[in-house]
């Protein structure tokens, strides 16, 4: 996804996790640090979620299913990428 779509699930989950949004000097810097493809963020099932709306309460994580209707719900757009097999260790 790109740059916009990537920082509009950040600041939800920021939100809901209860945590103030990114600044604009900090969101220059972690893209620069995420891994991109092709100059798009890749994300995986339960590589962000949301919350309760505080910081010490219960943190949720969404798979891509529910990334794909959110971004979708907001008119943004992504581009699916090849499936991947992976393990947690």
């Amino acid at each position: 996804m790109n740059r916009d779509a990537y920082f509009y699930l950040r600041d939800i989950q920021r939100t809901q996790r209860g945590l103030e949004p990114l600044t604009d000097q900090q969101k220059e810097k972690h893209w620069n640090r995420v891994e991109k493809e092709n100059g798009m963020r890749k994300l995986y099932d339960h590589s962000m979620g949301g919350g309760d709306g505080t910081y010490d309460g219960k943190w949720t994580s969404w798979d891509v299913a529910t990334l794909k209707q959110m971004l979708t719900d907001a008119g943004f757009t992504y581009q699916d990428g090849e499936p991947m097999e992976y393990i947690s260790v």
